[in-house]
């Protein structure tokens, strides 16, 4: 069982997205208004012939790129499919001339977590979410 990572329509990733528990359910509107003008990647993962997750990213200028949005459906989890999607992104925006990648996550979701620490991100920055009581994380990745 190989996970496929491929370029897709926004379309596609917005019914994706309320298979995914902890995200909000962003409406269209959010998702193409976060994109507008901006040079993005949007990636599907596909496993068994179905999607399993997503992640969506775009340039923050010339050399960083942001990942803003990932996730994988709870069924799909532990298969590898989230390294197939950020196998990609890597390579991508590699190729693409940035020279590095950034992502936030949350003290709540910990294989994330687990994973950008895995993959050599670079933790930059914590902050304190006092409503919620959590942390945000900010990592980064410098490719060479």
């Amino acid at each position: 069982m190989t996970t496929i990572a491929k370029q897709t329509a926004l379309e596609k990733i917005l019914k994706l997205n309320k298979s995914i528990p902890e995200f909000r359910n962003e409406s269209n509107k959010e998702f193409k208004e976060r994109l507008k003008g901006k040079r993005k990647l949007i990636l599907t993962a596909i496993l068994n012939r179905k999607p399993a997750g997503y992640l969506i990213g775009y340039a923050i200028n010339k050399s960083a790129f942001y990942i803003w949005m990932a996730g994988v459906i709870p069924k799909y989890r532990r298969k590898k499919v989230m390294t197939a999607l950020m196998d990609y992104t890597e390579r991508w925006t590699k190729e693409k001339g940035y020279k590095k990648i950034k992502i936030k996550t949350r003290s709540t979701r910990k294989a994330q977590l687990a994973n950008l620490l895995k993959r050599k991100y670079t933790l930059i920055r914590t902050e304190t979410v006092q409503k919620e009581g959590t942390k945000k994380y900010y990592f980064e990745k410098k490719l060479l």
